[in-house]
């Protein structure tokens, strides 16, 4: 019994520090975007691939949250923007992170090109996010009603900044009528990442 008290101590610990580690680099990173002291290395960059590696990076959260995540079949697979693909897939796992964080059991995103812009959407099967959130959402520090106990408000002002480097920007919307919870309601947030 002690011992897998100390192993639970010990696995807490280990995301604790995990946790302050990963908002320490987030905070970095946004000082130094914000001190435009950033080298970007921008050239053509498919949205398929900055999907792709979001999705991965935020595997493990949905698998411990059980959330499934897709990747809308529809997509437009030629899609690119001229950016920097690192610094947008900073943004765009960010943004799904949250969406993961904040879903009853799925998450989708989907990529498109139309002949003016370019977009990632990101749409989750939870609560939406009231007014008075949608307002300050993309504000450093700011921790909105039903966030999780150790966020901090960074990421999604991390991602608003980068995208908005690339000539882009973020709408936060109510769901649209395709997600629809167990009680065949809608429900649900969509993040529009739009670039120019």
């Amino acid at each position: 019994m002690a011992s897998e008290n100390r192993s639970r101590i010990m696995r807490r610990a280990k995301r604790d520090v995990d946790n302050i580690s990963h908002m320490v680099q987030s905070i970095l990173k946004l000082s130094r975007l914000e001190a435009d002291v950033v080298e970007f290395d921008e050239k053509d960059t498919l949205l398929s691939e900055i999907v792709s590696e979001a999705a991965d990076n935020v595997m493990a959260l949905c698998d411990l949250r059980d959330i499934r995540l897709s990747i809308d079949e529809g997509s437009d697979k030629d899609a690119c923007i001229h950016a920097d693909a690192y610094w947008q897939c900073e943004a765009i796992t960010n943004i799904v992170k949250n969406a993961v964080e904040h879903a009853e059991s799925e998450v989708k995103i989907g990529f498109y090109r139309y002949e003016m812009y370019a977009e990632i959407t990101v749409q989750n099967d939870g609560e939406t996010i009231s007014d008075e959130d949608k307002k300050h959402i993309f504000t450093r520090f700011y921790s909105g009603s039903g966030q999780p106990a150790d966020s901090i408000g960074i990421g999604l002002s991390l991602a608003e900044a980068i995208v908005r480097h690339d000539n882009g920007y973020i709408l936060v919307e109510d769901c649209t009528k395709d997600v629809l919870n167990e009680k065949n309601e809608c429900s649900g947030t969509r993040f529009v990442v739009r670039y120019l």
